[in-house]
């Protein structure tokens, strides 16, 4: 008996290694409430008809980090409402701010640079997409140059909070089922193209 619970005991040994082991290299991943945001978004505007296309983020384990140059990707998120493109950079939080300075910021300077780039052109509505999960799940669209707005308008903050976010931004609507979300996509771009065209 107590050789069988030893070989039991060294088999979850390996298969806890063999985990981290794949986790680390990037072969299998842990879901997280991002990824199942942006996965909502995904499923929200095929429902609706909608061409969009999720920038995948390359996974570099760890170890590699130092060895390996991987480009970042300018954005997460393209939606497309013809004649009109939208970039988007997807954020979720369960804060009450999403911070753009210091030294992890949520958002970052290659993403802000990004999108301040595209929207210099006819029929791009670039910006964040911005979840707030707690209390409840809101979601609002801020438009890159009203994000430069706030951030120029207050040099000495390194974060936008909710409240600005919501004075700012335009709200997409979600309905929920079970544990998941369903987006009003569609009603979001026809109101920013009313906006910004």
């Amino acid at each position: 008996m107590k050789l069988w619970k030893k070989q039991s005991q060294l088999e979850e040994k390996q298969r806890k290694k063999c985990i981290k082991n794949l986790l680390l290299i990037g072969v299998i991943q842990i879901g997280n409430d991002g990824r199942k945001f942006e996965e909502d978004m995904v499923k929200s505007a095929k429902a609706q008809n909608l061409f969009s296309l999720r920038i995948k983020d390359v996974n570099v384990p760890p170890h590699l980090r130092m060895k390996v140059k991987i480009s970042k990707n300018p954005y997460d998120f393209l939606l497309y409402n013809k004649p009109f493109l939208f970039p988007m950079e997807l954020k979720s939080t369960k804060e009450k701010s999403f911070s753009y300075e210091g030294t992890n910021p949520k958002i970052k300077p290659h993403q802000i640079e990004a999108l301040e780039n595209d929207s210099k052109h006819d029929g791009v509505i670039a910006g964040f997409l911005l979840n707030f999960r707690e209390p409840e799940n809101l979601v609002y669209f801020l438009h890159i140059n009203d994000f430069n707005l706030y951030r120029n308008s207050n040099p000495k903050k390194k974060s936008i909070p909710i409240k600005s976010v919501q004075e700012l931004g335009f709200e997409l609507r979600g309905v929920k089922k079970r544990t998941r979300y369903t987006y009003l996509i569609k009603e979001l771009l026809d109101k920013l193209i009313k906006i910004y065209q």
